[in-house]
C-alpha cells in the first residue's frame, strides 16, 4: 500500500489539533481522478469545521480538512475518458490538505496553461460555481459543455 502525508484532525479544536501524518493514497473509483495536489487552498470552512462551529461530525471522527485545489492527474477511473494522466487541473473535493486527493471527474476543469498552480485555487470556489452552473445549462439546453478555460 502506497503512503502519503495528510493534515488530520480528530478532535475539534485550534489548529493544534491538526497532526501530519502517514496514510494510505486513496484509490480512485471509476468515475474519478487521482490528484497529486500541488497547492490547496484555506478558507473560513475548515477552521469552522475543525472548531466544531460548521457541521458537527459525528465523535470520534478522522477528518482532512481543505476544499480547494490544484493539481497534475495521477491516475484515472476505468470510466473516465475525458482527462489524463498528466493534465493540470484544478477543483474542489473535501480533503486537500493531503498529497493526493481522489474525486469525481465532473468536478474538476484543466488549469489554463498561463495560469499558475497558486493562482488556480485562488478563483477555483467562484470557477467551481461557474462550471457548476455552465454544465447545468448545458444538461437543460443540450449546448455542448466547456471543459477548458481559455488561455486568454
Amino acid at each position: 500500500m502506497e503512503k502519503m502525508k495528510a493534515i488530520v484532525v480528530r478532535k475539534y479544536g485550534g489548529p493544534e489539533v491538526m497532526t501530519l501524518e502517514e496514510i494510505a493514497v486513496p484509490e480512485p473509483g471509476e468515475d474519478e481522478l487521482l490528484i497529486r495536489v500541488h497547492s490547496c487552498g484555506v478558507n473560513p470552512a475548515d477552521w469552522q469545521i475543525r472548531s466544531g462551529k460548521r457541521h458537527k461530525l459525528q465523535e470520534p471522527f478522522s477528518y482532512i480538512p481543505g476544499f480547494d485545489f490544484a493539481g497534475v492527474v495521477a491516475a484515472t477511473g476505468q470510466n473516465v475518458s475525458s482527462f489524463q494522466v498528466g493534465d493540470a487541473v484544478y477543483g474542489g473535493s473535501g480533503g486537500t490538505y493531503a498529497e493526493y486527493i481522489s474525486c469525481p471527474a465532473n468536478t474538476l476543469a484543466l488549469k489554463p496553461a498561463s495560469v499558475n498552480f497558486l493562482a488556480s485555487v485562488e478563483g477555483s470556489t467562484c470557477n467551481r460555481d461557474g462550471l457548476r452552473t455552465q454544465r447545468r445549462i448545458s444538461a437543460t439546453t443540450g449546448s455542448r459543455p466547456v471543459h477548458q478555460l481559455s488561455d486568454k
